[in-house]
């Protein structure tokens, strides 16, 4: 649909990594919709008068719910539209007072990383998507390769790493006793701990590459399940201390019994159990990220759009 989308666009727009790219009047404009507030922003890099007042005045004549913010020489149109697919016929009349208004005044279009009104060109950072001169281009792509180079020169600590792993996971850990103690579902806490592995494990070794990424993501995960099997086991605790002389290491040995005897008991233990591996599974997200920053090449180059 955003290809689509982007033909109804005035002039020549493209849709690229979820926003709109185009060039109207000389001025770079990126148009990105948000579907959580039902919100479309207009985003241009121009230099010129900082009071928009009067944009703001003309922008009410059209949508009392369009305005228009300008700070640091960055300039952000937000407007109401319920639905992505009216967004274009939205902008096209917002675009047209817009460009109106900046060539009255005289602003100029310029260079979102210098400042400098330059000519410019998108170019992908790593995802990232931008309109850069080439002078910015080549630092933005320089610093990039020695960035690239510096890491792969790093020696990975792994024994270092996993010391710092296993402590990461701590606070997550903890988290989940807790919250399991008060019978509040912690499962959620499956994100801190693999977060925690990820990052500890990353300042502990220096890096992250292969061997950290499977290290990082074990020990999350073994953690995660210990959280796990000991909520459990205080579940079944609770349940059981009024009747038995117990502790909860006798209820933990019981607890396969419980699973293959007692059916309300194995569900629960099933769907926390999934839960768990879930939110581990969403958590280790960001060890990939980390261990991605330290693999990654080519992260910076220009796009040539048709």
């Amino acid at each position: 649909m955003g290809k689509k989308l982007a033909k109804e666009l005035k002039e020549n727009f493209h849709y690229i990594s979820g926003s709109y790219y185009g060039q109207i009047s000389g001025y770079d404009i990126q148009i990105r919709y948000d579907y959580t507030s039902m919100l479309y922003n207009i985003y241009l890099n121009v230099k010129g008068k900082e009071n928009v007042e009067e944009l703001n005045d003309m922008l009410e004549k059209i949508d009392k719910h369009a305005v228009a913010k300008y700070k640091n020489c960055h300039l952000t149109i937000s407007q109401s539209c319920d639905k992505h697919k009216l967004m274009p016929s939205l902008a096209n009349k917002t675009l047209e007072v817009l460009t109106t208004y900046l060539k009255k005044h005289k602003y100029k279009n310029i260079c979102g990383h210098c400042k400098e009104e330059k000519k410019t060109q998108l170019i992908d950072t790593d995802g990232s998507i931008t309109y850069s001169c080439q002078d910015c281009y080549k630092s933005i792509k320089k610093k990039y390769e020695n960035d690239l180079k510096n890491k792969k020169n790093i020696k990975e600590n792994i024994f270092l790493g996993l010391i710092g792993s296993i402590i990461g996971c701590l606070p997550g850990f903890i988290a989940w006793l807790i919250l399991g103690y008060f019978m509040i579902s912690p499962s959620v806490m499956g994100l801190l701990i693999m977060l925690g592995s990820a990052y500890a494990y990353k300042y502990s070794a220096n890096s992250m590459k292969l061997i950290g990424l499977i290290i990082s993501i074990l020990i999350g995960f073994i953690f995660i399940i210990l959280a796990n099997e000991i909520t459990n086991a205080y579940t079944l605790y609770t349940e059981y201390v009024n009747q038995f002389d117990i502790n909860l290491f006798d209820v933990y040995k019981a607890m396969p019994y419980y699973i293959n005897n007692n059916e309300i008991f194995r569900n629960s233990y099933t769907q926390n159990f999934l839960l768990s591996i879930i939110f581990g599974v969403f958590g280790s997200l960001t060890n990939f990220g980390v261990h991605r920053s330290y693999v990654a090449s080519n992260k910076v180059k220009k796009l040539e759009v048709k």
